[in-house]
């Protein structure tokens, strides 16, 4: 008999259940609604592993289960629980705000989508991304591959995704115009090229 694998702890369970909506009374005679702590976990083993839904195990509710819980919980409640554990992380002084990092990643979503734009290499989408400086997660934006990466950038900060505590935001010259459109969020710009990781030609700063 396999070994169940644990991927949250009492604790942490204890913090996520509360911000997920309660679960309907079950139709009379129907099955009942499997248990949001088995999903959770079901859904997180999924994201852990890369592994195609059909491959979730059978410790695990069924991957049509797991499948649909998530979507339902895709607009509002994935987005609270992450909002309340970043709100934590930030009262512990856990989080690494003297510099922050962003960058944008195009895929191709050749069938079409949400979020999708034409490019010279087809339809995609463009994802961008804000970590601290220890790569914690500050905010997220999807968007077609039209808009400009300074728009994105913008529209990651709003105060409803990281509070304004960025002190740096270091990002590629694909951004550059951010300095003039995201003038509202910084103080007087000066550019940095000691604090990039990759070649200083390529990299940009707000201060």
């Amino acid at each position: 008999m396999a070994r169940k694998r644990l991927l949250l702890t009492d604790e942490q369970w204890a913090k996520i259940e509360p911000l997920l909506p309660p679960l309907p009374p079950h139709p009379k005679g129907g099955r009942p609604w499997c248990d949001n702590r088995r999903v959770v976990e079901g859904i997180l083993w999924i994201l852990k592993t890369g592994a195609r839904w059909r491959d979730l195990p059978d410790e695990y509710p069924s991957p049509s289960t797991c499948w649909r819980r998530r979507q339902q919980w895709e607009e509002e409640v994935w987005l609270e629980i992450w909002r309340t554990f970043l709100v934590e992380l930030d009262q512990q002084g856990r989080l690494e705000w003297r510099e922050s990092f962003a960058d944008a990643s195009f895929a191709p979503a050749k069938k079409g989508g949400v979020a999708v734009g034409p490019t010279r290499r087809g339809k995609g989408t463009k994802w961008l991304v804000v970590v601290d400086g220890q790569g914690a997660h500050l905010g997220k934006h999807l968007a077609s591959t039209s808009p400009r990466e300074s728009t994105l950038i913008e529209a990651t900060l709003d105060p409803s995704f990281a509070p304004r505590k960025l002190q740096r935001l270091i990002y590629d010259k694909a951004a550059g115009c951010l300095r003039r459109s995201c003038a509202r969020w910084r103080q007087p710009v000066s550019s940095s090229r000691t604090a990039a990781r990759p070649p200083r030609s390529t990299r940009c700063s707000i201060r």
